[in-house]
């Protein structure tokens, strides 16, 4: 049966104005919700010029209360009684958002596993786990159907340089997370000296081959994703960029990266990507990303962003 245009239009009309309806209650209440009963602390070192950044970003929003809390004051208390956490000021907030640096993962872990029974942690316990080596953030990363570059993790100087061996090029890395003491190893005639070297810091040792590739950076905050094109100086390899630039990133790539942030329960993280041939790699994730670097380049308030992705989902 054919609905007449003008009771179609009525209709049309009348659906719009009850999503506008329902729009201005939903904001209406999260802004009720944050204003009386949400309080925000941001744990961090004092000396990190990030979180200060969120901090005052999160204070223009409507929070009841935020609080940047310095983590070297933070102390766990353990007794018969059970597990918790002292600090100058009385510890308790609605959500916790926590900026764990590579030397503090375990302690982070703690602190965020303890709070979680009565705050919303982000990034999660399980999230910080993950990152904090990368054979643990390898077995995340298959688990969440992410695609990565075959890897070894071995604890032995031996076992390394048999693996390196292998390759014809490869990326040497700590097995411990951070950016630092990644080494790439061009031929596998130079795997060996280059794993003595590594053997003196007393590691555990990760194994990557090699693909020559473009760099891509990514930052995920909340359900949005910034992208960035790292391109090298003329002549010279990919770990010296000579420049970055602002890219669209694809949607079944932006799916798979949501899909990785969920799985960790992490909603503001980097993620470096290798594309080669129109497939990509996931390399490395971080916890703690530089957020000044994206603000720059794609021209968006990442603090305000993250601000908005938990009013929206925590309150």
């Amino acid at each position: 049966m054919n609905v007449p245009l003008v009771k179609l239009t009525v209709l049309n009309n009348y659906t719009r104005i009850k999503n506008i309806k329902y729009n201005i209650i939903y904001k209406f209440s999260s802004f009720f919700n944050a204003l009386f009963f949400m309080n925000i602390c941001i744990i961090a070192k004092n000396t990190d010029k990030e979180a200060v950044y969120l901090y005052e970003e999160f204070k223009k929003k409507n929070f009841k209360k935020v609080f940047l809390a310095d983590l070297a004051k933070l102390n766990i208390r353990v007794s018969n009684r059970g597990v918790g956490i002292s600090y100058k000021n009385k510890f308790d907030w609605d959500v916790c958002v926590i900026r764990p640096r590579v030397e503090d993962f375990a302690f982070c872990y703690l602190i965020s596993d303890i709070m979680k029974k009565k705050s919303a942690c982000l990034p999660t316990p399980q999230a910080i786990l993950n990152c904090s080596n990368r054979g643990l953030m390898a077995k995340a990363i298959l688990e969440a159907k992410g695609t990565q570059p075959l890897s070894y993790i071995c604890l032995s100087t031996e076992s390394a340089k048999n693996i390196a061996t292998r390759f014809k090029a490869c990326a040497l890395k700590l097995a411990k997370h951070g950016g630092k003491g990644v080494v790439l190893v061009k031929k596998s005639s130079n795997a060996s000296e280059l794993v003595d070297i590594f053997s003196d810091l007393d590691q555990p040792f990760c194994i990557q081959r090699f693909i020559n590739g473009e760099i891509i950076k990514t930052l995920i905050v909340g359900e949005e994703i910034i992208a960035m094109r790292e391109l090298p100086k003329n002549g010279e390899e990919r770990s010296n960029f000579g420049k970055r630039e602002h890219i669209k990133i694809k949607e079944e790539v932006k799916n798979d990266l949501l899909s990785l942030s969920k799985y960790l329960g992490a909603f503001l993280f980097e993620v470096d990507l290798i594309e080669k041939n129109s497939k990509y790699y996931i390399i490395d994730v971080s916890l703690t990303p530089n957020l000044e670097m994206y603000c720059e380049i794609s021209g968006r308030n990442v603090g305000a962003l993250y601000a908005d992705y938990i009013l929206q989902n925590y309150s």
